[in-house]
Parts: C-alpha cells; sequence; structure tokens
C-alpha cells in the first residue's frame, strides 16, 4: 500500500508546484513524462509481474535493469527509488528543498523506448519505481489484468462510448477519472491502478453516503507525507456501476488523506483488461 498514497501525493505535490522549488521549465519536464515516444515495432506487449493487484512491470534505465516498476494511472508523474537512481548512474537535474528530480535519457519498456524523462526522486518506495499516467499520451493502452500483460499499440481507436463495455473518461491533471453512479448520484472516480484496495473516499463523505451500517474502524495506510493514517470503512446500500458493470454492497474506506478525490484501486479493477483510447479518452472493460 505504500507505492499507492505515495504516488497520489507525490503527484499532487507536483502538479500544483507547490514549494517544489522547480523551475517552471524543469517542471513542465516533470509533467510531460516524455519528450518523445520511439517505438521499434508497432506494438510492445510486455508482461506484469507481482500481485495480481499491484501491475508492475519490468523496464530498463539508460540500459540498465531490469527494474520493477508500477503502472500507476493515480500518478502523474514518474517517480524511481532513491537507490535506483544511484545504481543506474541517472544525472541530477535539481536536488533541494527535499526534492530531488534526475534525468533518464532512455526509459525502455518492451520495443517503446521513453526518451528524456524527468523523474521524480523518492527515497521510499515499495517498488523500484513508478510510472504515472502521463508517460502513456498516444495509441491504445491495454492494461489485462487477468490476462497479466500491458500492450501498447501506437495507433487505434476504440468505438465511441456505449455507456456499457465502453465509457468515456476524463483527464484531470493527466489522470483518468470515470463516473459511477450511486443511487442517482454520479460519483467521478480516479482509476487508481496503485492503489491494491476497491473503493477510496475522502473522510468527509461518510455523513453523505447512505451506509448500511455506521462505519468502522478500517485499514491504516501510509503515505510519505503523514506516515500511518487510520482510516474508517462502511459498506454502502446502494451498488455502484460503471457502465453495464455492477458492484453490489461495495464498501468504501473513508481516508483523512483524500480532500475531494475518489479513486478505484485494483482490487475493484483486476476483474477487467483495461484499453485506453488515449487520443478520444474512451475506456473498455472486458471481463
Amino acid at each position: 500500500m505504500r507505492a499507492t498514497f505515495l504516488a497520489f501525493r507525490l503527484s499532487l505535490l507536483l502538479l500544483l508546484g507547490c514549494g517544489s522549488g522547480l523551475s517552471p521549465a524543469l517542471l513542465a519536464r516533470v509533467r510531460a513524462g516524455a519528450a518523445r515516444v520511439e517505438r521499434a515495432a508497432p506494438l510492445t506487449s510486455v508482461r506484469l509481474v507481482g500481485e495480481v493487484t499491484q501491475p508492475i512491470v519490468l523496464v530498463r534505465l539508460d540500459g540498465k535493469g531490469p527494474f520493477r516498476f508500477l503502472v500507476d494511472a493515480g500518478g502523474n508523474v514518474v517517480s524511481v527509488n532513491r537507490s535506483v537512481a544511484q545504481a543506474a548512474g541517472l544525472r541530477v537535474l535539481y536536488s533541494g528543498k527535499g526534492r530531488e528530480v534526475v534525468q533518464v535519457q532512455a526509459l525502455e519498456l518492451g520495443s517503446v523506448r521513453l526518451v528524456d524523462v524527468a523523474a521524480v526522486v523518492e527515497p521510499e518506495l515499495d517498488v523500484d519505481g513508478v510510472l504515472g499516467f502521463n508517460v502513456f499520451t498516444e495509441g491504445l493502452l491495454t492494461l489485462d489484468y487477468p490476462g497479466r500483460t500491458l500492450t501498447w499499440a501506437a495507433q487505434g481507436a476504440l468505438p465511441p462510448a456505449d455507456g456499457r463495455g465502453i465509457v468515456d473518461y476524463a483527464l484531470r491533471e493527466r489522470m483518468p477519472y470515470v463516473p459511477f453512479r450511486a443511487g442517482a448520484r454520479t460519483l467521478w472516480f480516479n482509476l487508481d491502478t496503485g492503489a491494491r484496495g476497491d473503493f477510496y473516499v475522502p473522510a468527509a463523505m461518510e455523513s453523505e453516503l447512505p451506509l448500511r451500517a455506521p462505519a468502522k474502524e478500517g485499514p491504516r495506510l501510509w503515505n510519505q507525507a503523514f506516515g500511518t493514517t487510520d482510516t474508517r470503512v462502511g459498506e454502502l446500500t446502494v451498488p455502484l456501476e460503471l457502465g453495464a458493470f455492477r458492484e453490489e454492497h461495495p464498501h468504501v474506506v473513508f481516508s483523512p488523506e483524500l480532500q475531494t478525490e475518489l479513486l478505484v484501486g485494483s482490487g475493484f479493477l483486476q476483474r477487467f483488461a483495461l484499453t485506453f483510447d488515449l487520443a478520444h479518452h474512451r475506456l473498455r472493460l472486458t471481463p
């Protein structure tokens, strides 16, 4: 769980630029993900390794590796563990105010090369690094949980949303959000593939959502900013529905870490192959 909320906190810091000390030009490079994408083939497919609720791929950094990187649609920057940055000999672009940014000249994912990536160094990650959603900018990206593969095609498009197997997603600060129906309400959840659980919502929503019983003590979560955080968990009296897919009796975690963000994690998503049409902001869910 450590990588989950760490990546989320990191993305918030950098998208706002709050006290980061980064110049506008360097901040733009961090947000961009990569200067360009080079492909040896029109399609690349790599295996997912590790646990099913933590989609991890093997990458190379400037020819060194392989390293285990979490694919996190709940993050909008690339980050790398400090020990990995040192082992790969990555050049430091910025160091100060408790923040360090390094240059990856070539990040290799299968037959794809992400060129000139500005990555944020983190002292504590339970993976070697994190690939934020900002690096995926073109073509069709499929994160196939049941098939344990990630496939990225240079071209292609999904049909228009049908409200069943294909839905539109909104791109907010370079991260995808999808609309879940909860009774008469529509709730926009970030597709946080870096989160191992099902549904996370702000603690302030505990009084707003229809619960079958009062919320109880939930799992303890960790993030770099605040350390371990206590949560509460409750069961909704209404299902959560995304397109044609329905989660009966969903349990949601109420986290004080979240202010306005709602997250759906790999605990729910693991039953699907998720295909993102990156140009048209469409998502296909294949069970």
